[in-house]
């Protein structure tokens, strides 16, 4: 791939730095936005370019440079002229797989990547439009768009168990008044080497304790009532009154139930020292990347189909589908 092939190894060993990642999770609403009541995390923002650690893997050194690349040779007018021509070619399968590498690593370490070096990179301000733009043109042109896209912008996909849901009310949204805090339990980590640490958010319950003591298996997102769950025709709104519920009219994600989820890290905002990000799932799909399994049959609920494996997969099943699925994509 041309974005990589031109770097020698001497450029190669000039960019590799050692720099540590510290990240802390928390329910004190971050100073840039005080009214933001659910469970958050900060992030040290990076003053000098990409940052890369010499102990990482060299696909994902690999991928780190060309993120690099990126961001310091791209304009939004570039941009949009790659938007709007690139077709399903190995140079997207090569992109797609290079986002996967860089999440699957370390999620928290390509947001900073991402969000950060806005001085560094004075051509190209709006980082993120790399994310998004690859998102915009999967759902175009791949002939899987659903799938590919779950599985590209996702920063972590997990079979999770919920242990706790805490209810918050946000007056200041316009339109997600609701928000749930979740605590969920790793029952299998398939992407996302490296999870963010939890806060207690209810002293009171011992099982969500213990769990928050537990980085390794412990994963806290927020979702909204009312959030849409269905996103596979329309995605020029970001909202629907009350769709994150199921057919009782309950909450979508509920205590003691098991999920395969999707989850990115949403910026929620900056300050000069720190960004502030919230896990939220992802708006693909029919079921916006939160897929229950049933309790007694063990089945996986995938109503629209989102991956072509069919709709009466067990969970093993359908965890070993998503594997086959990854490993094809990370074989371009």
């Amino acid at each position: 791939m041309y974005f990589y092939k031109r770097f020698s190894l001497s450029l190669l060993l000039f960019v590799v730095v050692c720099l540590p990642s510290t990240l802390s999770a928390q329910i004190t609403p971050p100073p840039c936005r005080p009214e933001t009541p659910f469970v958050n995390y900060a992030l040290p923002q990076f003053t000098n370019g990409v940052q890369i650690n010499t102990s990482m893997p060299l696909n994902v050194i690999i991928a780190n440079i060309v993120l690099d690349s990126l961001k310091r040779s791209m304009t939004l007018s570039k941009l949009d002229s790659l938007e709007n021509t690139i077709t399903y070619s190995d140079t997207l399968k090569t992109l797609m797989k290079q986002f996967y590498l860089l999440q699957d690593y370390n999620p928290q370490l390509f947001e900073q990547n991402v969000y950060s070096n806005k001085s560094t990179y004075n051509n190209f301000p709006f980082s993120d439009e790399l994310v998004y733009t690859l998102s915009r043109v999967l759902d175009r042109v791949s002939p899987q768009p659903v799938t590919d896209r779950l599985l590209t912008m996702s920063s972590f996909i997990a079979h999770v168990t919920i242990i706790d849901t805490i209810r918050h009310n946000d007056t200041s949204a316009r339109v997600a008044f609701t928000p749930f805090s979740v605590t969920a339990h790793v029952n299998e980590l398939i992407k996302g080497k490296v999870l963010p640490p939890c806060t207690n958010l209810n002293p009171s319950l011992q099982q969500a304790s213990t769990l928050v003591e537990n980085e390794q298996v412990c994963l806290q997102f927020v979702y909204a009532l009312e959030q849409r769950l269905d996103w596979r025709f329309d995605n020029t709104s970001d909202y629907r009154f009350e769709e994150s519920k199921d057919t009782n009219g309950l909450p979508w994600i509920k205590k003691s139930k098991e999920y395969i989820l999707f989850l990115k890290p949403s910026l929620v905002c900056s300050d000069s020292a720190n960004m502030y990000f919230v896990m939220r799932q992802l708006n693909i799909g029919g079921l916006s990347g939160m897929y229950p399994i049933d309790s007694v049959t063990g089945i996986v609920s995938d109503p629209f189909d989102d991956f072509g494996f069919g709709t009466g997969l067990t969970k093993a099943q359908f965890i070993a589908a998503l594997k086959a699925k990854i490993t094809t994509l990370l074989s371009y």
